[in-house]
C-alpha cells in the first residue's frame, strides 16, 4: 500500500466515509483519481495529502516529504531529501526542548504519537495544559 492510500483509508475511517466514491466526492476529485492510487500505485498531489493530514490533525510535511523522496528519480535527490527529513527531526527536538519550562509548570501534558514504520514517518503532538 502507498502513503496516499494509508492516509486516505485512515481519513475515511475517521470521517465515517464508507466508499472511495463518496471520498472522491467529498475531496472534490474524480473517482478515477482514487482508482489510480489504488490500481497504479500512484500518490496524490501534495494539496490532497495536506488536506487529508490536516483533517486528521496531523502535520502534512512528513507525508509530503516521504512522497517526494519516493518520487525522486536520482540517488542524489533521494539523499538530499533524506538529509532534509533528518534536519526536520532535529528542529522538532529543539522545539520540544524550548517547551520544557512550560511542561514543568503544567497541570497536564499529553503526547500523541503516530507511527508508520511502513513509510518511516513518526509524528508527535505535544499538548500542554496550564490551567
Amino acid at each position: 500500500m502507498n502513503i496516499t492510500l494509508t492516509l486516505l483509508d485512515e481519513w475515511k475511517k475517521a470521517k465515517n466515509i464508507p466508499s472511495d466514491n463518496q471520498a472522491a466526492l467529498r475531496l472534490g476529485l474524480g473517482r478515477a483519481a482514487i482508482s489510480r492510487w489504488r490500481n497504479e500505485n500512484t500518490e496524490a498531489e501534495d494539496g490532497t495529502i495536506a488536506r487529508l493530514a490536516k483533517e486528521l490533525d496531523r502535520d502534512p510535511d512528513p507525508y509530503i516529504l516521504a512522497i517526494a523522496t519516493k518520487r525522486a528519480t536520482t540517488p542524489e535527490l533521494k539523499a538530499v531529501l533524506a538529509k532534509l527529513a533528518k534536519a526536520i527531526g532535529h528542529v522538532a527536538l529543539g522545539a520540544m526542548l524550548f517547551c520544557l519550562p512550560h511542561i514543568a509548570k503544567a497541570n497536564c501534558v499529553e503526547v500523541h504519537t503516530y507511527n508508520s514504520t511502513q513509510f518511516n514517518i513518526t509524528q508527535d503532538a505535544l499538548y500542554i495544559h496550564d490551567q
